[in-house]
């Protein structure tokens, strides 16, 4: 039985050969120059995390009247792995994993995630008052290529958040952005300190208190104005808008005498203590911003643009405030790439070297 000798066939038709070796050569050009590229590719995870909070309420409380209940009804989800969860005293947490086998893990999953979302909505009535959540996080696959900080002496969190707002919308409008995350932003806080010995000896009662502010800074609906020819809608003003408004508030006594809230109590405006996240670079307190790359991009035309639209707005934020990239993932993926085709070209040039001196 005869075999097919194609060095032979290339060498009898070298018209064809030379003309096959170019169609390759400009194809896996191509392809190359269009495949996307990244050091870290997305992946997608087969696990949802969910958080309920009760505050006040004990590990078993959280477990038996809450967790145990939302368990019951993700037994009803399809390609469902296993559940496993636990709790802490105003806490409890739920990991959902899909089977292993899930068809066309990168869509069925978004659409389980849905019907985590909705059978957990649909129950939501038969959870204890006082219940905030279920939390929903399916997103651990995120990779971020670029991270850049902001950071300024005398700017404080807030600040330096409001200037990261701005570079988060002007991100998204790129193309190659799938998403932008802020990082170490710290929530703000209205403290209000006082002295129980204090109000003990006024006669008042710390809840009453509370109470007083609770209703003060309330919006309710105040109604509608009709007339013959329009109507116009009543709005009732009282809610605080700074710090001095909440400590004019006045508060009564034990006698009914009304007590100025500022003359026996601090009223301050920070931040949460002790932060949820923070982040610093060299040092510094900074706020970070995270980019995603959309999907089918290079990271090579991600990084391009960001630096071409980062570097016209860099002159916009105030006087003081710094702007530095601190992950860079496409100049990475730059070198490997430059280093691989250095690589291939010396190896071809090895070979052509040889075959020209008869050593092969």
């Amino acid at each position: 039985m005869s075999r097919t000798n194609l060095s032979g066939l290339a060498i009898r038709m070298p018209g064809l050969t030379w003309y096959l070796i170019v169609i390759l050569l400009l194809l896996g050009f191509f392809g190359f120059k269009s495949l996307g590229q990244t050091d870290m590719p997305t992946w997608t995870l087969r696990i949802m995390v969910l958080q309920v909070q009760w505050p006040g309420a004990t590990a078993i409380e959280i477990e038996q009247q809450v967790v145990d209940k939302i368990e019951r009804k993700l037994q009803e989800t399809p390609w469902l792995d296993n559940i496993s969860s636990f709790s802490r005293p105003g806490e409890g947490f739920i990991f959902f994993a899909l089977r292993i086998d899930t068809p066309d893990i990168f869509t069925t999953s978004k659409k389980i995630w849905y019907q985590v979302r909705k059978r957990v909505g649909d129950m939501r009535f038969q959870l204890p008052d006082g219940v905030i959540g279920p939390f929903f996080n399916d997103e651990f696959g995120d990779v971020f290529p670029l991270v850049y900080t902001l950071s300024g002496e005398g700017f404080n969190n807030a600040e330096l958040k409001d200037q990261a707002d701005f570079l988060r919308q002007e991100l998204l409008r790129l193309p190659t952005v799938d998403k932008v995350t802020l990082l170490g932003v710290q929530p703000e806080k209205v403290y209000i300190e006082f002295s129980r010995d204090r109000l003990a000896n006024l006669n008042i009662d710390p809840l009453t208190l509370v109470e007083t502010i609770r209703q003060q800074n309330s919006i309710a609906p105040g109604g509608v104005v009709h007339s013959s020819h329009q109507r116009g809608w009543l709005r009732i003003e009282g809610g605080y808008r700074n710090t001095d408004q909440i400590a004019d508030t006045l508060i009564a006594d034990g006698t009914g005498t009304l007590i100025r809230l500022g003359d026996i109590a601090q009223v301050n405006r920070g931040f949460q203590d002790p932060p949820v996240s923070s982040m610093r670079y060299m040092g510094k307190p900074v706020v970070g911003l995270a980019v995603s790359m959309a999907s089918g991009y290079s990271v090579l035309d991600l990084g391009a643009d960001a630096a071409e639209l980062v570097g016209r707005l860099e002159s916009s934020l105030p006087l003081g405030i710094d702007l530095t990239l601190v992950a860079n993932q496409p100049q990475i993926v730059s070198r490997t790439m430059n280093l691989f085709l250095q690589k291939l070209a010396i190896a071809i040039a090895i070979v052509r070297v040889q075959e020209s001196l008869g050593l092969t």
